[in-house]
Order: C-alpha cells, then sequence, then structure tokens
C-alpha cells in the first residue's frame, strides 16, 4: 500500500519545483528586459554620440559646440550646464545652459542674477571621474547638491524655486563631469534629468571628453581666423601701399622725366634742322641723340605702363586692358586677341589687380607657354568681374613636381591669388600638357571699397 505521508509529501514538492521554476523564468525574464533596455539604452547613446560628432566637425564657433551638445542631450531628456576655465589654471566660469531662453530668463529672474559668466567653485565641485586612481571618484548625486555647489552663494530656497520651474522633482539625479585635454581641466559639464542612470555615466564622460576636444579646435579655428583676417589686412595694407608708391613714382617718370625729355627731343630736332650745309658730322650726332631720347621716351612709356599705367583712372579697365595687350604685342611678337566690355565705378583695389594680373599672366605666357596665340577676355556676370587669359602653348600638368620657377603659376600668380583672395573672389587655373592653358581671376566687385 501507498504511505498517505509520502504521497503527500511527493505532491508537495511537485508543486514547490512548479514554484521555484516558475520563479526562476520569471526572474530570468525580468533580466532579459533589464538586459534589453540597458542595450537599447546604449545604442541610443552611441548614436547621439556619433551625431555629436557629426555637428562638431562642422561647428567653427564655441558657441555652437556647447549648443549641438544641449540640443543632443535634451533628445535624450537631460540638460547641462558648461563651465569653462578661463587660460591654463584660471577660475571656471559658467558659459553654457540648456534652457530654453525664455524659461533660463525666469530662473534667472528667480534667482536674482545673470547664471552666464558667472563664475563656480570648483574645489565644492565632486566631479565623475572614471580614469581617477582606478576609481570613480563619484556616481551621481541629487540635482541640488549638485547646483548648490555649481552655483555658490545662491540660497537653497531659490534653488528649490528653480527645480519647481523648470519641473525637476527632489528626486531627479545630477551629475558633474570633468572636461579634460590632457593634464589640463578645461572645464565642467553638470548634466541632470529625470532620464539620467548610473549606467550612462560612461558615455556621458566620453560626452565631456568630446566636448572639450571640439571646444578647443573650436577655439582654434576662431584663433586662426581673427589671424587670418588681420594678417589679410595688412596685406591690404601694404598692397595700397605699394601701389600709392608706385603710382607716384609712375607719374614722376611721366610728368617730369617724359616731358623733360620730349622737349629736349623737339630741341634736338630744331637743332638738326637748323644744322647749315657742310658739318655732316654734327647733323648726325644730332639724330644719334634725338634717337636716343626717343627710345628712353619709350622705355619710360612701358616703365610707367609696369608700375601704373596713367590711363588706367582716366580711361577705365577696358581700355587700359586692350591698350596694354596692343603694347605687349607689339613688344613680343605674339599674337594677343582682346575682347572686353565698357564698365563704370569699378573699385580701384579691382582695377589695379586684374591690370597686374594680366601683366603677370603675359609674362609667364612668353616665359614659358611657349605660343603664338592667346585670347583675353573681360566679362561681367551679376556682381562678379572676371578676366581669363587663354593660350595654345604646351601646358603643363598641374600635379607635376616641377620646379616652381619653371610653372606658369608661380610665384607671381600665388601673389595674384592670394590678392583675388582679398577681394572676395579667386583664380583658377587649368591646364593640360599640350593643350595649352587657361587662367581665370574673378572678383566680388560690390563688397570692395
Amino acid at each position: 500500500m501507498l504511505d498517505p505521508d509520502k504521497h503527500v509529501d511527493s505532491h508537495a514538492a511537485s508543486a514547490n519545483g512548479h514554484i521555484d521554476r516558475a520563479h526562476y523564468r520569471a526572474n530570468g525574464q525580468a533580466l532579459e528586459r533589464q538586459q534589453a533596455d540597458l542595450l537599447s539604452r546604449l545604442h541610443t547613446l552611441i548614436q547621439a554620440l556619433g551625431r555629436t560628432d557629426t555637428y562638431f566637425g562642422v561647428t567653427p564657433h564655441p558657441g555652437e559646440v556647447m549648443q549641438a551638445l544641449g540640443k543632443e542631450l535634451r533628445r535624450l531628456g537631460l540638460l547641462c550646464g558648461i563651465a569653462l576655465a578661463e587660460g591654463d589654471a584660471g577660475p571656471l566660469t559658467l558659459r553654457y545652459i540648456s534652457l530654453e531662453p525664455k524659461t533660463l530668463l525666469i530662473v534667472e529672474d528667480v534667482l536674482g542674477t545673470q547664471l552666464r559668466g558667472l563664475r563656480v567653485a570648483c574645489e565644492r565641485l565632486v566631479l565623475y571621474d572614471p580614469h581617477a586612481n582606478g576609481q570613480h571618484a563619484a556616481q551621481t548625486t541629487d540635482w541640488l547638491a549638485a547646483f548648490a555647489a555649481l552655483l555658490p552663494g545662491i540660497p537653497e530656497s531659490a534653488l528649490e524655486q528653480v527645480g519647481w520651474r523648470i519641473e525637476i522633482t527632489a528626486d531627479t539625479r545630477a551629475v558633474c563631469l570633468p572636461m579634460r585635454l590632457g593634464e589640463w581641466l578645461q572645464g565642467v559639464m553638470c548634466v541632470w534629468g529625470g532620464d539620467l542612470q548610473e549606467s550612462d555615466l560612461p558615455a556621458l564622460a566620453l560626452f565631456a571628453s568630446q566636448t572639450a576636444l571640439a571646444l578647443e579646435n573650436a577655439r582654434l579655428v576662431e584663433q586662426v581666423r581673427t589671424l587670418r583676417g588681420r594678417l589679410q589686412y595688412l596685406v591690404r595694407q601694404l598692397v595700397a601701399a605699394q601701389e600709392e608708391e608706385r603710382q607716384r613714382v609712375s607719374r614722376e617718370l611721366h610728368d617730369e622725366a617724359g616731358q623733360a625729355l620730349t622737349a629736349l627731343k623737339i630741341s634736338l630736332d630744331l637743332m638738326q634742322a637748323d644744322v647749315p650745309p657742310g658739318f655732316a658730322t654734327f647733323e648726325l650726332k644730332l639724330g644719334e641723340a634725338s634717337a636716343l631720347v626717343e627710345r628712353t621716351l619709350k622705355q619710360i612709356h612701358f616703365l610707367t605702363q609696369d608700375l601704373r599705367p596713367p590711363i588706367l583712372d582716366a580711361i577705365g579697365l577696358n581700355r587700359t586692358l586692350e591698350s596694354y595687350c596692343q603694347d605687349f604685342a607689339q613688344r613680343t611678337g605674339l599674337c594677343i586677341l582682346y575682347h572686353g566690355i565698357e564698365l563704370e565705378d569699378v573699385p580701384g583695389m579691382v582695377s589695379i589687380a586684374f591690370y597686374r594680373f594680366l601683366q603677370e599672366a603675359l609674362t609667364n605666357v612668353v616665359k614659358h607657354a611657349h605660343a603664338m596665340r592667346v585670347q583675353v577676355g573681360l566679362n561681367c556676370d551679376a556682381e562678379t568681374l572676371c578676366l581669363t587669359v587663354e593660350d595654345d602653348g604646351r601646358g603643363f600638368s598641374p600635379d607635376t613636381q616641377m620646379p616652381i620657377s619653371d610653372r606658369p603659376s608661380n610665384l607671381g600668380l600665388l601673389g595674384m591669388r592670394e590678392r583675388f583672395e582679398l577681394l572676395g573672389g579667386q583664380l583658377a587655373v587649368d591646364s593640360q600638357p599640350g593643350r595649352g592653358t587657361r587662367l581665370a581671376a574673378s572678383a566680388s566687385i560690390s563688397e570692395v571699397p
């Protein structure tokens, strides 16, 4: 016979086994859900890190870097404030807080002070640093403690009002993350929000490091831009001074030396005409002297054209360029076809830049291109003026590593490129071996004083 007690124990053991398996199954499912949630959160953070990296690659200004970070953290249900150091070892100053402008004004009204520009007591901040002595210096804390450290001197009652105004509760978590560049503490990023989790801290530490590097890059870009602006101003002043001096020398050669030599030639010609018969040798000498003066006058004319053509201000850019092409063709035997348009009110800096460009381009054609024919064209499209010089010479490959003195785009054209960039334009070189070279210079007419 079956023992009733053993039968009951058997049923009880079986029931307990079913309960234990159900309990384990429930625990396993809960753990799986927890792990899935953690992986989903981690995936979201990684995506956010990737987006901020993209933003930071195209944000040249520190303010834009911090705004991009704040926008991405708001997607995660988090807010942030950033305090930056002034110099290598200066105090921290609150530079950004990711509240909406209207909300920020309300908060500042409650606190009775402007938050941006507020000094931060760095020694009171408890920072999360996973690399500090191999241990986490701190985990999350409540937002009130973090704000009290971040904004010293502000009463706790005022901070509680702020929490009520921006809808954060007493159990809202916060963390202060160091923004380091090597050993230098560039600043601190304080992050808070109802969605902040302990598992987010390593990823948020990457946010802080990424932001520190982006801010430093933006600072360097801004510094380079400022220095480049100063350099461009100095170059512009130098070019203007050079052109003024060339104009002065050209005017003196044309007005003083040119007129004096012209008067001398007239006198020599009159003397030669008045020489009586029988003085053939003396007449020949006067003729030679007159021819020498005429050659000198031509040389002075070409020199004044190279320095600063007096006709540039008198007859305009188009006719000046056409006249220079004719003179250059006469001197060199090069066939130059010019086509241009009449323009009014071309700024002086633009006119002289195009004139210098034509000088340099035609000189390079003679020196390097071995061309037979050159086409020069002056065109205007909307607010942009363009001058092209195209030859049928031997051409060259822009990628060929030939000595720079042998290239058509030599140091002279490199200087021209800088000059046209100052005028809001550019200098383009299009060339292939055996197919000639085309140079195109452009400048903005409206933006140049």
